[in-house]
Order: C-alpha cells, then structure tokens, then sequence
C-alpha cells in the first residue's frame, strides 16, 4: 500500500507503526508527535521513504533498523531540532547506504562490512547515545563535508550541532567519553569532519576517540577534540592526517603505536601555536628517546609521528623572537 499526503500530528506515542508491511510513504507530514515513524523489518516491497516533513517530534523523527535505514532517501526535510533525529538500532551493515543531509542520526553501535561502503553526506549529524556506542568500519567510510556544511561526530548532549536531541534544554552537557570510538580496519575518508566528546573509559580502560586497525585512514580540514583519553590511536595500516585541528584530548593528540612506520601529521594545528608536545603545549605525540653516554642525558633520537612544519608554528617563532 501508499501513505501519501497525509497529516500526523500530536500523537502521544508512534504516529505510524510498521513493522513489514510493504507500505510506500511519501509526501507526508509528521509533526509534534512523541514519536514520528517504527518502522522495523523493511521488505523490498517498499519503494521507498521520501518526501515527508518531519517536525518537532520530541522523542525521534524515525525509529530504525538498518533495512529500514536503507529505504530512507535525500528528500526527507527535518524542520527544528528539538528531538527529531533519526536513531537507527544496532546492526551490520551489509549493503552500501548513504546517510543524507540535513539529517541527524542517533546511533548506538554500527559496523560496516567488508565490501560494503557507507557515504556520508555534508550536513549530516551522527551523535552516539552512550558511553559504550561506535562505529566500526571493515568496509569503506566516505564522510565529505564542505567548510560551511561539515559531517559531524558527536555526544548525544552536544546541542551545537543537531539541536537538542536529547530534548533536555540545559540539563545535561557534552564531556570527554559520552561515546565510545570510532575504528577502522577498512578504509576511511574524513574531509571536513568534526569529531569531538569521544574516547570513553569502560571497565577501568581507557578508549580513544578513533583508533587506526590496519585500515587505511585519511583525515584532512578536521577537528578531533576532547577525548577522554587519545585522539587517534594507531596500530597499523596506513594513516595521514592534514590541514586539521587536534585538541583537547586527555592524553595524546596522536599516537603511533607502529614504530616500524612514521605517521605523516604535518599541517595541524594542536591546540597551541608552540606546536605539539614535545615541541610545545599542544596534544601530544610520540617518540623514542635514546641515551648520549658523553652528555649523559636522554634525547629524542626518532619521532613515530611527523608534526613539523604545524599550523602556528611561524606566528609561535615570531613571537618568540619579538617579531
């Protein structure tokens, strides 16, 4: 069947509930509702989910699962960020799917399969519900944002972007480990990307906001701040990093964990113009250090992770010389 033109407003629980039944809804409108779409076990008889409105509904625009995720196309419009999110339920994903712009996506724990890609739009916002929530890519991760438009990764509880989600008012505020991470052992692209408030601690261990597993891993015209513990963590595969902002991490900015490679991060910014540390104040990196027997001090024989030139540094230089 076909829901089209059709008006649901100020329902106290779902407005539509569907769980296989086939049905095609277009051209809707779903407004002030607790709850606007459950939509669970997608058949292919759906064409597909486009063309509605979506407005202040307070609890989520659209409950999900994955079959249902995919039907969801580019023409859906979100009005008000007060709730109305899509939140998509834990899963694999084992067809390639797009997440669309100007939507915000709720997710708990995704993984994208080996062979399989998931784009993401500009404009999209994805917030992580939980301390123990990720996203784990063995396939291909394609998240291109635009300067104006980014893609963002984030808390539940940051209402900068998306709105208030979590539909609290000022209740509850973003901080370092809301979420778990984000791990790549497939391939990865991050341009004009924020990712922030990750790197949560589970079971007396420390986690870090994205962490590179023998993946290959691009970030550039990036934020990655305020983990609760490391920004990247690497342990192989391939990772370079541009043209991008690391801060506000508890431990390192980046830290390589393959020292039989040097991680190319040159270009940043760390959080300071003085550089990163051990050349400034900034997020760290790190190194080996080597012991000079006729000096008798320990110096910094090989950097693991490649940070100079930095964002900064000329201005930290002058300044530094009274220029």
């Amino acid at each position: 069947g076909v829901i089209t033109a059709t008006q649901f407003m100020s329902n106290t629980e779902y407005a539509l509930y569907e769980t296989g039944s086939g049905l095609t809804v277009q051209g809707n409108e779903f407004r002030w509702n607790q709850r606007g779409i459950y939509l669970r076990a997608a058949t292919a008889g759906h064409a597909a989910l486009g063309g509605n409105v979506f407005e202040n509904n307070w609890g989520s625009a659209l409950w999900t699962d994955l079959a249902g995720m995919l039907l969801l196309d580019g023409t859906n419009g979100f009005v008000n960020n007060v709730g109305n999110a899509v939140l998509v339920e834990s899963g694999t994903l084992n067809q390639s799917a797009t997440m669309y712009s100007g939507t915000v996506y709720l997710l708990n724990d995704l993984a994208v399969s080996s062979g399989v890609t998931l784009t993401i739009q500009s404009n999209v916002v994805i917030k992580f519900r939980s301390s123990g929530s990720s996203l784990d890519v063995h396939g291909t991760l394609n998240a291109q944002g635009t300067s104006d438009n980014p893609v963002v990764f984030t808390s539940l509880k940051d209402d900068t972007y998306g709105g208030d989600t979590n539909n609290d008012g000022t209740t509850t505020s973003p901080a370092r480990g809301d979420w778990y991470e984000i791990d790549i052992g497939g391939s990865a692209t991050f341009n004009h990307t924020i990712i922030r408030y990750g790197g949560a601690s589970q079971y007396h261990y420390y986690f870090d906001a994205m962490i590179s597993n023998s993946g290959s891993l691009s970030i550039s015209n990036s934020t990655i701040a305020y983990s609760g513990w490391k920004g990247i963590y690497h342990y192989g595969g391939s990772l370079t990093i541009h043209n991008s902002n690391i801060y506000g991490h508890s431990s390192y900015g980046i830290y390589n964990a393959d020292t039989s490679i040097t991680i190319n991060a040159e270009n940043n910014w760390w959080g300071s113009d003085s550089g990163p540390a051990p050349y400034g104040s900034g997020n760290g990196i790190n190194y080996r250090t080597c012991w000079d027997p006729v000096l008798k001090v320990n110096y910094i024989c090989q950097f693991y992770v490649d940070a100079d030139p930095w964002i900064g540094q000329s201005t930290f230089v002058g300044g530094q010389m009274g220029q």
